[in-house]
């Protein structure tokens, strides 16, 4: 069946967060002494549904590349790699799957289906996105009059970049000359010159070329500000435009963390940083230093009109530039902020273990031993176990600034765009948009769906050219079986019946769980089945002091013939105490099951005129094209156990081809 190209299903979606986590103060001695607890180990066995991938990290050049910088690692195994290792040695390694990596994808699980904390979110990130050109910035200067600093309206001349970078000896906030050569609207254009009449200040700005010396999107120019200025009738001037509203401290804090993120992301905008300081600390002799502004009105969740709306003035060292979100994640989550006291535990925490980085606590209660230990998952049949090396196609960092995905829609009509601050209401009786302040909700924990990807079908997600921004790695086999152990011990008959019910989610072959690196293309997907349940009790009468009883997962269940037959070897999932409240339920049954994606194209989004490629190239496309949008499109929700699809959005207008999409 061919697949509909107008049509994509996003990689990933999210397990909804329930309303509260669910936490339990810790029990005394005397009240947990009547609780029986159980000690033994859980044999299971994992099947490659898809090819997977771990690498063995010992060496980052397994395979001999002519690319600088490109990494390439062979498959997890005991062995420490020298460079070139992979090439000579194509079968002989035994290949394992790491415990902790199992550990980590089972506790993901477990925090999801027990309404547990968010163990791995520290809630520190800055949150930011890059600005449409619609919503650019305005030019201004930063004034600095006796002991008071104040910001002025500006306009700009363009200049040539190459003109005032790679040699030259001009710096960010210099005071420079140079003359206009044309002009167009209100634009202006110019070259540095020594004898040019117009006189201002200079940004040099973001670098617009890339490592090989190319220019990247449409920049072009530097800018030379000039203050805007009242004059009297000689033209002489008379005094300044000054924006009302600026205080130094709240929009130097923003314009700092807009340059914090610059630097965190690509290293841009450091010496501008430096100039603006020296400025600031009084250590040039110049009285203006460029920026860009723009005011912002807001009004609350309420859209009550008789309210006095709040306004923020906003610098930053562009005019297309990022937006600094004042929430960071740690305000999204918080009730679901990891637990900060092993007296007070949510369930995943009280199983697997805590370390709390709260300060000014008992030492004795920032930390939780584990009750459970995944050793490494060894392969039973080693025999033509690997696929050859692939170039993988590049794979990035969550790019949760695309709220449209990682955020609740918020209610109501006529909602235009949402972040993690506020959103953009039409109000239609007076065709005006308005700004609101809300209280943003995350859509929850990210799981990737399950793809149909075949051990002959990897070349599908690979990648045309070696860079030093993908990797060559060599998968295992689809259909390759290993057997582990989880040890767990002094645990209540509750948590060993929810670990041995994930850890038999397999046990129809309907249902599964991900593992490893690529499973945005399709890497990664496992079934887990239980062999043997092992308890372990303390017998001093034996020479070895423990005696161990071995069941099946039927004898564990302690199940008649009949509720075998109809239970299938496994409880139904409210059975063992999972939640079920905001549809959790639903979407984890929807994100395991093996075959909802067969026949859809599995894409992260992409544009019509990127719908025929096979490689992602400019992936940023289709949520450029969706923020230029009046109504933007969000993720769908998961409904009813349906997969959500998206549409491709319409670029075949734009004039040009400007990328390509990954097809898988």
């Amino acid at each position: 069946m061919q697949k509909n190209r107008n049509e994509f299903i996003n990689p990933y979606h999210f397990i909804s967060l329930p309303e509260k986590p669910r936490r339990s103060e810790k029990k005394s001695k005397t009240d947990s002494a009547g609780e029986e607890t159980f000690t033994g180990k859980i044999v299971y066995e994992i099947e490659t549904k898809t090819p997977l991938f771990f690498p063995n990290a010992s060496c980052e050049n397994a395979f001999i590349s002519d690319v600088e910088n490109h990494k390439s690692y062979d498959f997890f195994s005991y062995d420490i790699l020298q460079a070139g290792d992979g090439d000579i040695s194509k079968t002989g390694r035994h290949p394992v799957l790491p415990g902790s990596e199992i550990r980590g994808m089972f506790r993901s699980v477990y925090e999801a289906v027990t309404g547990s904390c968010l163990s791995a979110m520290n809630g520190k990130e800055i949150m930011h996105r890059r600005l449409s050109p619609r919503q650019a910035f305005r030019p201004g200067l930063l004034w600095k009059n006796g002991n008071r600093l104040f910001l002025i309206q500006g306009n700009t001349i363009q200049v040539p970049f190459e003109s005032v970078s790679e040699g030259n000896t001009y710096t960010d906030g210099q005071k420079v000359k140079c003359r206009i050569v044309k002009e167009e609207g209100y634009r202006k254009y110019g070259k540095m010159d020594s004898d040019g009449k117009a006189t201002g200040y200079l940004l040099i700005g973001e670098n617009p070329k890339d490592s090989d010396g190319n220019y990247q999107g449409n920049k072009r120019n530097g800018a030379v500000f000039r203050p805007r200025v009242k004059t009297d009738n000689q033209k002489k001037i008379k005094s300044y435009f000054k924006i009302e509203g600026f205080d130094p401290k709240e929009s130097l804090a923003y314009l700092n963390g807009i340059l914090d993120a610059y630097e965190e992301d690509s290293g841009q905008y450091v010496e501008y940083r430096k100039r603006l300081n020296l400025f600031l600390d009084g250590k040039t002799k110049t009285e203006f230093f460029p920026v860009y502004y723009k005011l912002i009105t807001f009004r609350d969740d309420s859209q009550d009109e008789t309210k006095k709306p709040d306004q923020k003035l906003l610098l930053s060292p562009a005019a297309i530039t990022k937006e600094l979100y004042e929430k960071r994640v740690k305000d999204l989550i918080g009730e679901f902020a990891p637990c900060k006291s092993s007296q007070e535990l949510c369930p995943a925490c009280s199983l697997f273990g805590m370390v709390s980085e709260e300060k000014g606590m008992n030492h004795a209660d920032r930390a939780k031993a584990s009750h459970l230990r995944f050793a490494d998952a060894q392969m039973e049949n080693r025999e033509d176990c690997y696929l050859e090396p692939v170039t993988l196609q590049e794979l990035a960092s969550p790019h949760i600034s695309n709220a449209e995905f990682y955020l609740k829609k918020p209610s109501g009509d006529n909602i235009m765009e949402w972040n993690y601050d506020y959103y953009v209401f039409m109000d239609k009786t007076k065709n005006q948009k308005n700004l609101v302040l809300y209280d943003a909700k995350i859509r929850g924990r990210k799981f990737y769906w399950h793809q149909d990807l075949k051990n002959e079908e990897i070349s599908g997600i690979t990648s045309a050219e070696q860079t030093e921004r993908n990797v060559t790695v060599r998968p295992l086999k689809a259909g390759k079986s290993f057997v582990g152990e989880i040890y767990f011990d002094s645990i209540t008959k509750d948590q060993l019946e929810q670990i041995v019910y994930l850890a038999n989610l397999s046990f129809d072959d309907k249902k599964g769980y991900k593992l490893g690196l690529g499973k945005p293309l399709g890497l990664g997907s496992i079934s887990m089945k239980v062999k043997q349940v092992v308890i372990r009790e303390l017998d001093f009468a034996l020479d070895h002091f423990w005696k161990e009883e071995e069941m099946t997962v039927k004898e564990f269940w302690q199940w008649t013939e009949e509720e075998w037959t109809k239970k299938k070897a496994q409880p139904d999932y409210t059975d063992v105490g999972l939640v079920t409240e905001e549809g959790i339920q639903t979407q984890f049954e929807a994100l395991m099951s093996f075959g909802n994606t067969k026949n859809h194209t599995v894409s992260y989004p992409y544009t019509k005129s990127q719908a025929d490629d096979t490689e992602m190239k400019e992936g940023f496309n289709w949520f450029t094209k969706n923020k230029s949008g009046s109504y933007r499109k969000s993720l769908p929700n998961i409904e009813q156990g349906k997969v959500p699809v998206l549409k491709v959005i319409d670029d075949s207008q734009d004039g040009k081809k400007s990328g390509k999409g990954k097809k898988h």
